[in-house]
This record gives C-alpha cells, sequence and structure tokens, in this order.
C-alpha cells in the first residue's frame, strides 16, 4: 500500500498510483490474467457512465498522443486530472 497520502481519493489517482496500491509491479509482466497470482474478474460493478479523454502525461507518444485511449468512470474522485482538447466523449 502507498504510504501516506495526503487524501484518501489519491490512494488510486492513476494508473501508477493504482498500481503501487495493489503492489502490482513488473513481476507480473506477461502473468495470465486469468491465473492465480493476478486476475481480472466481473462482480457486477456498474462504473456508470464511462468517459475516454486523452492520456495524461505520453507527450513523447507523438501523433498518438491526443488519441481518446484513456477510459475513466465519469465523476469518480479517484480518476488523475483530465486534459481536454476537443471534449469529452460518453461511451455509454
Amino acid at each position: 500500500m502507498r504510504n501516506s497520502p495526503q487524501r484518501d481519493i489519491d490512494i488510486a489517482s492513476g494508473p501508477g498510483k493504482l498500481c503501487k496500491a495493489l503492489s502490482i509491479d513488473k513481476s507480473l509482466n506477461r502473468e495470465d490474467l486469468a491465473g492465480k497470482r493476478l486476475w481480472i474478474e466481473d462482480d457486477g460493478f456498474d462504473p456508470g457512465t464511462v468517459l475516454t479523454s486523452p492520456r495524461v502525461g505520453v507527450d513523447y507518444a507523438g501523433e498518438y498522443k491526443d488519441k481518446p485511449w484513456r477510459f475513466y468512470a465519469g465523476g469518480n474522485p479517484h480518476v488523475s486530472r483530465v486534459r481536454f482538447k476537443s471534449g469529452k466523449r460518453d461511451l455509454t
């Protein structure tokens, strides 16, 4: 678990922080997502409105930096800052 976040909503606000909070590191690279160490499970959770935006902190990605390849639950306080150039898209 992360050491002393300033606010509870900062524990997993972004993919790096989420991985730290869940102890996901490079030792899990190439791990089978249907395996025993790491898995994705459907617990019936409804995230509500799913939005897209450009990814954060990928200015090095050239023509792909502004692609809407970042997906997040609308209104979720745990999502890191979003930058918009051409508005947001609703995926529901």
